[in-house]
């Protein structure tokens, strides 16, 4: 269905709303950066991230602190901070990459 006046039909816009919905609660949650788009990606609930996806996330960055912590324990000095792991995520997934490459 095609409203008059509009470009996109109704069916485009409330698929984009409940995904802006789903974005808006990993956020809420405190999720942010690859997180955040892992978790709206297997959210499969209407208007939220579901909460099997936030506890797979909490599981994943305790598994990843443990064994920071760990490998920083063998070289005897202090575990990296996590944020130290999520931009290593993000660069991993080219999401660091510079857009302008016209400078």
């Amino acid at each position: 269905m095609k409203p008059e006046g509009g470009c996109c039909d109704l069916a485009t816009i409330r698929r984009y709303a409940r995904t802006s919905w789903r974005w808006v609660d990993a956020y809420r949650r405190g999720l942010d950066g690859v997180l955040a788009s892992w978790a709206v990606r297997q959210s499969k609930c209407h208007r939220c991230v579901t909460d099997a996806a936030d506890r797979e996330v909490e599981r994943l960055a305790a598994v990843k602190e443990k064994s920071a912590a760990e490998r920083a324990g063998a070289a005897g000095v202090e575990a990296p901070p996590a944020v130290v792991g999520v931009l290593a995520d993000a660069a991993a997934l080219g999401l660091l990459e510079c857009c302008d490459a016209d400078s």
